[in-house]
């Protein structure tokens, strides 16, 4: 069962918050100051309130990622005040919603379909050996790897920002302004997950132009 947050601005209740509170803790903060104090906490999720009046999603953002509260957590930013069946739709995207848990994370061959990676690839992408790979591909259960752990949820953010095959080959093989003009699969292939997911966001929140 992954474990859920959802940061609103305290003293409001968005539309969402009934279907919120059915997989997620909701937490009401009144600046990135109090963002500061979830660094003990984890989260494999965090969903961010991009509609808050006083406080900018954005700055939230950064506040989590300086302060180390999410350095291994998979951030999304959603307007909610979204009707509370279009914020269901958007997350289904992403896991089948029920009561008891929001993430199923891809199967490691599934994420090898998707990324158009080869076994060897993969491997050096999550700096194991390729004998390791070939069982992880195989019925060996992959071990506490952080690696992986990054790699899927990098996965699940591409779906969840792009949403088709086509659209997401095209983003990670086509070179990018935001990565110095590199390929995002060539940045994956030595194992910077986290310059690709700050492209993303960005891409999730209008930077680009």
């Amino acid at each position: 069962m992954a474990n859920v947050l959802a940061l609103k601005e305290e003293g409001t209740t968005p539309p969402v918050e009934g279907v919120l509170s059915k997989f997620s803790e909701i937490q009401g903060i009144r600046s990135t100051d109090d963002v500061r104090l979830l660094a003990q906490r984890h989260f494999d999720i965090l969903l961010v309130d991009t509609s808050m009046p006083r406080i900018e999603a954005q700055d939230v953002v950064r506040a989590l990622r300086s302060s180390g509260s999410a350095s291994n957590s998979l951030i999304l930013l959603f307007d909610f005040n979204e009707s509370p069946s279009e914020v269901r739709r958007r997350l289904g995207q992403l896991a089948k919603l029920n009561p008891q848990g929001v993430s199923r994370r891809p199967h490691l061959r599934a994420m090898l379909r998707l990324l158009n990676l080869s076994q060897e690839s993969l491997a050096r992408m999550l700096n194991v050996s390729s004998r390791t790979a070939h069982r992880w591909l195989g019925k060996t259960k992959p071990r506490n790897n952080p690696q992986l752990r990054r790699l899927q949820r990098l996965v699940e953010l591409l779906i969840d920002t792009l949403q088709t095959d086509r659209a997401i080959q095209e983003y990670l093989n086509h070179p990018n302004p935001g990565l110095g003009g590199e390929t995002p699969i060539a940045v994956l292939g030595r194992g910077e997950f986290g310059r690709v997911e700050a492209d993303l966001q960005a891409l999730r929140e209008g930077v680009y132009v």
